[in-house]
């Protein structure tokens, strides 16, 4: 969480980022029921920002929100609006849930502070969040709690009207995008299913066709059965856990070891880095950006069959 990297700085759209945010979250916020309401002004202009980044942090306050929504009764709903405020862009992310208490907060972007259940949330997303925008020259903020309402966060970004056009920004953000050959199979295999639901809405973008497991034993019955041309393996699982399946695949199905990633964001602890150097795969950090899953593929298919 702590890793660095240098911002890509380019320009794009508040519409180009947030469509790419639902897009990463189509699958889990319909399946929780949580419908997606936009009302971002067409007239906005350009920013000129890391995507990815802003991405992350877009992703993040909408992952919150449809958490916040999952225990609640119909109808659930998150708005996503955006306009032009003197030289800002304001982004606001709302949800009828039922808010944060008065007494949390003040602590809501304190690193490790989180109110979910164990083994559920780090307490480290808001925190760098807000470190993400403040990089930018912006500011993340909780607004004002008003009676009967949800959490409502505010994004505030500098605008730069004279960088490029807003249809020009539109077209830069879309182009670098991949499409990876339709034939190529991914298995992923995660415990937490909000990570295994990005991971395949990002490889579905890609052109891939995926599995996911969220159990080790599920994921060898897979690879006993059949070949992937990429095997994503989350490194920390309860029982069976990814060290174990890499020792099974060695064994069993050593052809798909030089097709396996480890994703993690456990590479500090001493067994964890133990494994991963025996191991010499490539590893995914947790929390991760399309751009670098992208990465990680182009190390993995030179070992894949065209």
């Amino acid at each position: 969480m702590a890793r660095q990297r240098q911002s890509e700085m380019r320009p794009t759209t508040v519409q180009a980022l947030a469509e790419a945010a639902l897009e990463l979250l189509d699958y889990p916020m319909r399946t929780s029921g949580v419908t997606v309401e936009q009302s971002i002004a067409t007239d906005l202009p350009a920013l000129t920002c890391d995507p990815d980044q802003i991405i992350q942090v877009l992703t993040n306050l909408l992952t919150n929100a449809r958490q916040a929504l999952e225990e609640q009764p119909q109808p659930r709903r998150v708005r996503l609006t955006a306009r032009a405020d003197d030289e800002w862009a304001q982004i606001e992310v709302a949800d009828n849930g039922p808010g944060i208490a008065d007494a949390i907060r003040s602590r809501v972007f304190d690193p490790f502070f989180t109110t979910k259940p164990v083994g559920t949330g780090t307490g480290v997303g808001l925190a760098v969040s807000r470190g993400i925008v403040e990089g930018h020259g912006g500011s993340l903020s909780l607004a004002e709690w008003k009676n009967g309402e949800g959490a409502h966060f505010v994004i505030r970004l500098p605008l730069h009207r004279d960088s490029v056009s807003p249809l020009a920004a539109q077209d830069e953000v879309g182009a670098p995008r991949d499409s990876g050959p339709a034939a190529r199979t991914a298995l992923i295999l995660d415990d937490e299913p909000d990570i295994g639901e990005i991971l395949a809405t990002m490889l579905q973008k890609l052109g891939y066709r995926f599995e996911v497991k969220v159990t080790g034993e599920a994921a060898q019955a897979a690879l006993a059965a059949r070949d992937y041309d990429v095997v994503l393996c989350d490194l920390r699982l309860p029982g069976f856990d990814g060290p174990a399946l890499y020792d099974w695949m060695t064994e069993h199905r050593p052809h798909l070891c030089a097709r396996t990633a480890f994703v993690t964001a456990d590479t500090l602890s001493p067994s964890s880095h133990r494994f991963l150097a025996r191991a010499g795969r490539p590893v995914l950090e947790k929390p991760f950006r399309p751009a670098e899953l992208r990465q990680l593929l182009a190390q993995l298919l030179p070992a894949a069959p065209n």
